[in-house]
Formats: structure tokens, C-alpha cells, sequence
């Protein structure tokens, strides 16, 4: 079927492992085009680029959800991730220092089964070698 800018819209959990005998911990929350926290729908610009509102969210002591950036914060460039060839990025700024987030997306037929769509990315803030690499899923955490 192939992946359009429609697949990446929505909620999706970052999950972390780290070490021997890991257990899946909570990591973020990406929200994706929504219209909620930030995250504006996607929309067309001047240059006929599709773009996008994200936030990036991170898991409280007390179990919240709390803002760790989003794309309301336009200190220096706006940070909307844009599509193209079928994925999302951004490449600019953010405090002063570099920031890159490439993000993709992968679907999944199963026989008998929907349609399921997984989320890839890197990302990179200021040092080019402190890459992150991760996966997330549109199943909220316990789910």
C-alpha cells in the first residue's frame, strides 16, 4: 500500500532498553500532526512542501506527561518536520545548537490481521557523534 504523510499523524510511544536482562522502560511520547501540544496538522507551505507540528513528551515522577519540546517553540527556525520520499525531518537549530531528526516510518501485513505502521528515527543534538536511535508504536504503554 505504501506510506503517506497520513501514516505518521497520531500518538506514538518511545520505549528504552538499556544494559543485560533489560526490561522495556517508558520513554516519551511523540505526538505527530494532531493539533494537540503543539503538534500542528499537517498543511501545505508556499513551496508546495507538506509539513507538520510535533511535541515530545516525557514521563513525569508522578506519572504525567510533560513537554520536553515541541514544535510551539520557534526560537530561531520554525522546527515543523517536513515530508519528503515518504519520511519526516528536520534540519536546523534548536538553542543555539544543531539539531537533526529524521524519522520513517514501516508497515506491516500480517495475513488475517490490520494494517500496523511503526515509526524509525535518529535524531542529533549538537555533537554529531551522540546519535539516538529509536522505534515506537501507537500502543499507548501497558497496551
Amino acid at each position: 500500500m505504501g506510506i503517506n504523510v497520513k501514516d505518521f499523524v497520531g500518538t506514538w510511544y518511545v520505549w528504552w532498553a538499556d544494559g543485560e536482562k533489560s526490561v522495556m522502560k517508558p520513554g516519551s511520547k511523540l505526538v505527530l500532526g494532531t493539533g494537540e501540544d503543539g503538534a500542528t496538522a499537517p498543511e501545505l507551505t508556499p513551496e508546495f512542501q507538506v509539513v507538520m507540528g510535533f511535541a515530545l513528551l516525557g514521563l513525569t515522577p508522578g506519572g504525567t506527561w510533560a513537554p520536553i519540546f515541541s514544535s510551539q517553540e520557534q526560537e530561531q527556525q520554525p522546527l515543523q518536520l517536513m515530508f519528503v520520499d515518504g519520511t519526516l525531518g528536520w534540519l536546523g537549530y534548536y538553542k543555539g545548537k544543531p539539531l537533526r531528526i529524521y524519522i520513517s516510518a514501516c508497515e506491516a501485513n500480517v495475513a488475517g490481521s490490520q494494517r500496523s505502521v511503526a515509526l524509525y528515527g535518529s535524531s542529533v543534538l549538537g555533537d554529531p557523534d551522540q546519535v539516538g536511535v529509536w522505534g515506537a508504536s501507537d500502543r499507548p504503554p501497558g497496551g
